[in-house]
Parts: C-alpha cells; structure tokens; sequence
C-alpha cells in the first residue's frame, strides 16, 4: 500500500508539474527523458527477473539439501538402532560371512550358536573370536558411516543456512528494484502522458497549419468555383484550406476551392476545369479535381495529369442543380460523397505552405489594403485588413458565402504570374506556375514583399522575404491571387 501512494504521489507530480511548466518546446527534452526512463525501466525489468531467477534456483537448492538432510537422519537412525543389538549383529553377522556359500562353516555357526559343538575348546574360541571381530569391525564401519553422515548433515545445514540467508538477501535486492521499477514505471507513464499532449498541440492540420487532434487522412480536395456576379454567393469558400483565385476568359476569374481540414456538406457554383488546373494542383499529391466539365483539350490534360478526376461526368451522382438558381450557375457538389468515393490514385494532402511559429520577420511592414485586378475593367478585388485576417470586397461589396460570412482568411497571397494562351483552347489563359517571380504576402496586418519559385509541376511554391529566408504564414485559411505584374498596388 505504502508502495501504490508513493507511486500515486509521484505520478500526480509530475503530471501537475508537466501540465503547467511544459510546453511544445520541451518535447524534445521530454522524448530523451522518456529514452532514458524507458530504458531504466527495461533494465529493472532484467534486474527483476534475474533476481526472481536466483531465488527460484536457491528454493531449489534449499528443497534438495533439506531432502538430502532427511535421508541422512534415516540412515543415522537406522544405522543406530542396528548399532545398539551387538550380539545379535554379531550372530547375524557371522551368520552371513559364514553362510556365504561354506558347508562347513555353516555347521560351526550352527553348533556355536546351539553350544553343541565337537570342536576343540581353543579352535571353538578362536572361531567366536573371528566372529566376534568379525562383528566388532563391521559395528566400526557402522560407527563411521554414523560419524561421516552426521558430518554431511551438518555441512548441508550450513549450506542451507547459507541458501536462506542468500535469499533473505536477495529478496530484499528483489523488493528494491521492483519498488523502483514501478516508480520509474510511474514517472515514464507520466512522461509519455506528457510527450502525447504536448504533440497533440503541435498536431495541425496540414494546408492550413491550425492545432487538430487528427489530421483527417484523405486527399486534398479541388473544385472549380464559379465567381462570376450571378454566382454568388457560393457555398463553402470559407471551409476551404485554400483558394487559388485564377484568370480565366475575358478577364473574369474561377476559384480552386481546395479542402482537407474540413467537409462543408455543399460546395459550389461548380464550374468547368482549365488547362492552368493541372499545373496549378500538380504539387498536391494527386488531389481529387471536381469540376462540371471542360472541352477536350482539357479533359486529355486531366487524364494525363496525376489529378484523380471525380468531375461530373465521372462522379455524376455527387453532382446536383439548385433550382433557385439558374444555369449555368447553379451546379453545387458534396465533398463527403466525392471523398467517399475518390478513385484509387489520390494521395494524401501533403505540407505545400509553411506556418510560423514565432514572429513576424524583420522586413515585414504594415499595411492596410491591397487590390487588384485580372485585366477585366469590370472586375475589382481588394483585401483590408482586419482584426480577424483579411476582408475581402468584390465588385465594391464584402464578399460573402451563402450564409452571409465575409471571406476573412489569414493570409493571403498575390503571387505574380505571367499567363500564356492554352494549348486546349488559345482564348483561354493559362497560368505559368512553374518558375520564379515577385510576391506580397499579408499576413497579421503587414506585407512581407519577397520573391516566389517553383522548381517543377510537382514541387511545392517556396515564398521567400528579402533575406531570402522562407516566409512562414499565420496559421489559418489562406488565399492566392494569380495576378499579373503591374495590376496591383498596396498601402
């Protein structure tokens, strides 16, 4: 009992002291301190049953000699009793030095023990006297043999005092290094309970860089948004990771939705896919690409691309048509049946943003609002900076989803990109994502202007300040604006 609250005493603690002085940063201490308990611990445990082994080979040892000591006594005892009837030993013994296979001496036993014998009076009494020395010798042996085994019972009786005392020992040894055990069995208990929930803070979800307590396992997720005027509001803009704002026909644009850390249940106006998708989405280990449809050119991109198409006319069952709008903007999708039934070939959302942990970098500076356009006089965008993140405004008015939520995400990004026309259609701009360029990133009240590069399709966008040091984002949704050099300014 003494034992169970010493242990209790030690595991309340250091869980009180770990639950209040601990924080992420001490993981690292904390997985060494575990290292060394652990292996504390197993060395115990070895201790622990090699002690247990001794004492099993010590009972054993203890349960033979006090055997061997009982054998002893018998035979000490037997030997006594035949010790203490000399004469007739001495008869039985002639007896069986006689009788051993002579006729005659058989005879003379027989008339010495019946007084009837013919032999001459010295001859009989030199045959008595060979008998009786006979016997006298053999009580001699006996004698000994007396003497020899109380002396290998008194050795065992020390052996035997000697096994108990190694015991009585090493079962005090025993008791030490079980108590020990569990204390240090308690205290690496406590450790891990701690290592667990200080990685669960620093569990996040992996596009947006927000705490989780699990990081859902399933491909990103695309879709093309419509965001022309009769389109909005759309549904479930601010539940995505994500949103890629992109040019498309007539300086107009489309949104790529992407999703992972969260399902709104609908997800639209859903539109057609571009040529500038496949190379956009291509760093995204395979996302799920839903989109409404697209001419051929594209359509021959996706199925040559790593994208794991689940557009409408693979996945026609996930699609549906709000009939208080009309079309072509009224095509909505559910991103659960779309994951629910992703194809084979979709990978898991992988890291393609970096979030900071400590502050700001020197070089970033305040600052208010940036707006932009894509070449379209009748579109207008800008993002003001707010205590929540960045506000967007489209077209004069704050840009809200369907439920009349401000598009408010932590960062956004205005990455320069040059576009060229489409191989699948030349009146379709497609956006060169692949190469270097200028970047502003807002983020936290201040724009941090540094430069942008993209080794290949598939590697992920790094974003660098001035330093050349890669810029880290505020944990939270983020948004990039495609925009082409000289169509933005800040202040």
């Amino acid at each position: 009992m003494r034992l169970l609250c010493a242990i209790l005493v030690i595991v309340g603690v250091v869980a009180a002291g770990t639950a209040h002085a601990q924080s992420p940063e001490d993981l690292p201490r904390l997985r060494s301190e575990r290292d060394d308990l652990t292996e504390m611990v197993e060395t115990l445990e070895a201790q622990v049953l090699e002690l247990t082994t001794s004492i099993d080979e010590l009972s054993t040892t203890i349960v033979d000699h006090e055997s061997a000591v009982a054998e002893l006594a018998d035979q000490i005892a037997a030997n006594a009793v035949a010790r203490a009837e000399p004469a007739r030993l001495r008869r039985s013994l002639a007896v069986a030095t006689y009788i051993a296979g002579d006729p005659r001496a058989t005879s003379i036993i027989d008339e010495l023990m019946q007084g009837t014998s013919q032999l001459e009076p010295a001859t009989e009494r030199a045959t008595y006297q060979a008998i009786v020395d006979h016997a006298f010798d053999t009580l001699a042996d006996l004698d000994g043999s007396i003497t020899e085994a109380r002396k290998e019972a008194d050795d065992l009786r020390e052996e035997l005092t000697d096994a108990q005392a190694g015991i009585d020992e090493t079962r005090t040894q025993l008791e030490t290094a079980v108590t020990e055990r569990e204390v240090k069995t308690a205290e690496l208990a406590a450790v891990a309970a701690e290592i667990a929930r200080l990685e669960l803070l620093t569990s996040r979800f992996t596009l947006t860089g927000l705490p989780t307590a699990s990081n859902p396992s399933r491909p990103a997720l695309a879709v093309k948004i419509d965001n022309v005027s009769r389109a909005r509001p759309q549904a479930g803009i601010n539940q995505a990771d994500i949103v890629i704002e992109e040019k498309v026909e007539a300086g107009l644009t489309r949104l790529i939705a992407v999703f992972n850390s969260s399902a709104p249940s609908v997800v639209g106006p859903v539109r057609s896919a571009r040529t500038s998708d496949v190379h956009i989405l291509a760093n995204l280990n395979q996302p799920l690409l839903a989109y409404s449809g697209a001419n051929q050119g594209v359509l021959n991109a996706i199925a040559n691309s790593t994208l794991a198409d689940v557009g409408i006319n693979e996945r026609g069952g996930a699609y549906f048509r709000e009939s208080s709008r009309s079309a072509p903007h009224n095509l909505f999708t559910r991103p659960g049946e779309l994951w629910a039934s992703a194809p084979d070939n979709a990978g898991l959302a992988p890291p393609i943003l970096t979030f900071r942990e400590g502050p700001l970098p020197t070089d970033a500076v305040p600052a208010g609002q940036v707006s932009f356009d894509f070449g379209s006089t009748d579109g207008s965008y800008s993002w003001s900076a707010d205590s929540g993140g960045w506000t967007r405004t489209q077209d004069g008015s704050t840009h809200v989803d369907a439920s009349g939520v401000a598009a408010r995400p932590a960062n956004v990004i205005v990455q320069f990109t040059n576009y060229r026309p489409s191989p699948a259609a030349a009146q379709s701009p497609e956006a060169i994502v692949v190469g270097s360029g200028d970047v502003w990133v807002f983020t936290e009240g201040h724009i941090i202007v540094g430069t942008w590069e993209r080794s290949s399709a598939e590697a992920r966008t790094i974003y660098r300040d001035s330093t050349g040091t890669e810029i880290g984002l505020t944990a939270g949704r983020t948004w990039i604006e495609l925009v082409e050099s000289g169509h933005a300014n800040w202040s």
